[in-house]
């Protein structure tokens, strides 16, 4: 596999963000998705932005919890018609083959069977041979399939951890766009 070389953009980006407000800037602090949310925006920026961006990072979380909302019915049920849940689905179908497959957000029955999962009873346990033969039987992001807004699981279990604060992170952006707001840091790692 070829990875990609970092754009010396993304490097410079704060410095050039920071740099541009001369006039200072605002910061607001939101926990979502088990992790810190920073979002810098100038000061001059309306502070209705912020509920707005609030308001969609309430809305991705809803989307894509494993624990609650449209992502955690889809793993109940099996099924579920969302076009959004479906066109992320799409999206992660395309970097799992641009991946040769090491990217695969089907790994929720490994994750819960390690610890590692939100809804894991017993945090970082190593588990039994035979849990772990039965959690990778369920992994494969073939078994999902997607018609229109109909998304199947075919018992595969979502977990999007992988995507879901770069997910997170265009759908700020757009929010912050469509609000005339061209100067913004949005750091959602942790």
């Amino acid at each position: 596999m070829r990875l990609k070389p970092v754009p010396l953009f993304l490097f410079l980006a704060p410095l050039l963000f920071f740099s541009s407000c001369s006039r200072g800037i605002k910061t607001r602090r939101f926990l979502y998705f088990g992790t810190f949310i920073d979002i810098s925006l100038p000061k001059s920026a309306d502070e209705k932005i912020f509920i707005l961006l609030e308001d969609e990072i309430k809305r991705c979380h809803e989307l894509l919890s494993v624990k609650s909302g449209v992502t955690e019915e889809l793993n109940r049920k099996g099924l579920i018609r969302d076009a959004e849940l479906a066109a992320l689905i799409t999206r992660v179908k395309k970097a799992h083959k641009e991946t040769d497959g090491l990217f695969d957000p089907t790994v929720e029955p490994v994750l819960k069977a390690e610890g590692f999962s939100p809804l894991s009873e017993a945090q970082g346990a190593q588990p039994p041979d035979n849990v772990l033969k039965k959690a990778l039987a369920s992994v494969g992001l073939d078994k999902i399939k997607i018609e229109g807004h109909r998304v199947t699981t075919g018992g595969a279990l979502l977990n999007f951890g992988g995507c879901g604060k770069g997910y997170l992170r265009e759908k700020l952006s757009q929010t912050l766009k469509e609000n005339g707001v061209k100067d913004a840091l949005i750091n959602a790692g942790g």
